[in-house]
């Protein structure tokens, strides 16, 4: 039969262990300073009719090719180069926070003047 003290040590010790797991995984998430960051990069493309767009890269990998205007209908692309480096910038900030899959809003389009 356990005695009030035996219960009061097992209680003590289940404790110590569920902070100490606690702790472990807390510290398994956090970065160890030593990862490398990735690199993302962005090249403008020539699309048809005189159009643009861009190709965007982790490191040297090819990860999208975007010929035209996401989300508009068509095979248009950018008007100018400098609307499509706008939403290819845009792009990758939507990616370096982890958005798996980066879309592009008709809102946000329109609030970098691209539509």
């Amino acid at each position: 039969m356990y005695t009030k003290k035996k219960t009061k040590t097992m209680m003590f010790v289940r404790f110590l262990m569920i902070a100490l797991f606690l702790t472990r995984a807390a510290f398994a998430q956090m970065p160890s300073g030593n990862e490398k960051k990735e690199s993302y990069s962005y090249v403008i493309t020539v699309g048809k009719n005189s159009t643009w767009g861009y190709d965007i890269y982790r490191e040297k990998k090819l990860i999208i090719r975007q010929p035209t205007i996401p989300g508009k209908p068509g095979d248009h692309g950018f008007a100018t180069k400098e609307a499509a480096s706008r939403v290819a910038e845009l792009v990758i900030e939507k990616i370096e926070r982890g958005e798996a899959r980066p879309t592009v809003t008709k809102e946000e389009l329109q609030k970098l003047n691209v539509l």
